[in-house]
């Protein structure tokens, strides 16, 4: 029973994503602890740092984030006095 299983996740597109978008997650917190920010934070810094002005709804289009996610990315940034809006 339990090599069923094994085999029909091994051979699950959906499953088989899912858990590689959780290794490079991992990963990539690991790697981003340094700067106190999570990579999501870190990466917007970059964008709006190469990008002065640019606008929270390119931001939003251009991280693939909803725009109340980028609100609040954008509040934690400017707290930390990191971008200025």
């Amino acid at each position: 029973m339990k090599e069923r299983y094994e085999s029909y996740l091994k051979n699950c597109l959906y499953f088989t994503a899912n858990s590689l978008a959780r290794t490079i997650n991992k990963t990539a917190e690991e790697e981003f602890m340094i700067t106190g920010l999570s990579p999501s934070h870190a990466v917007m810094q970059m964008i709006v740092n190469e990008n002065p002005g640019i606008s929270q709804h390119a931001l939003s289009r251009s991280m693939n984030l909803a725009p109340s996610t980028v609100t609040r990315f954008i509040d934690k940034l400017v707290n930390r006095s990191l971008i200025r809006r």
